[in-house]
């Protein structure tokens, strides 16, 4: 019993009985770290992994939008499809390259399939 409450005591995760408090204890603990965190953030390696998930992700939302734009005649275009990947990336963030690509694929089919028989009626 006592060895938990020692490991516990070391790892910072003991019960301060206030409001916040394992919160302000774990900030304090892990203080010192902070500034070479946010260096290491912005190493040239760091940022370049950054953009290239950034813009390998944004792409084929932008590319499919785009088609959708011109399968609904701009009803459904590239901002549409902006928003629902971005609500499909948030809400499924460990695939979200997946989801994004297979998504809009499935998506144009569709959408340009209702707007032909809505246009011709």
């Amino acid at each position: 019993m006592y060895a938990t409450f020692r490991m516990r005591e070391e790892s910072g995760l003991v019960r301060t009985g206030r409001l916040g408090g394992g919160l302000l204890a774990d900030i304090r603990r892990k203080k010192p770290f902070y500034a070479s965190d946010f260096l290491h953030g912005l190493h040239p390696q760091c940022i370049s992994s950054f953009l290239f998930l950034y813009f390998a992700c944004l792409a084929p939302i932008v590319a499919f939008g785009g088609l959708l734009g011109d399968a609904t005649e701009n009803r459904i275009a590239t901002i549409e499809s902006l928003m629902s990947g971005n609500i499909c990336c948030v809400e499924y963030s460990n695939v979200q390259s997946i989801t994004v690509q297979s998504m809009f694929s499935v998506s144009l089919r569709r959408y340009k399939l209702i707007m032909h028989m809505t246009l011709q009626l």
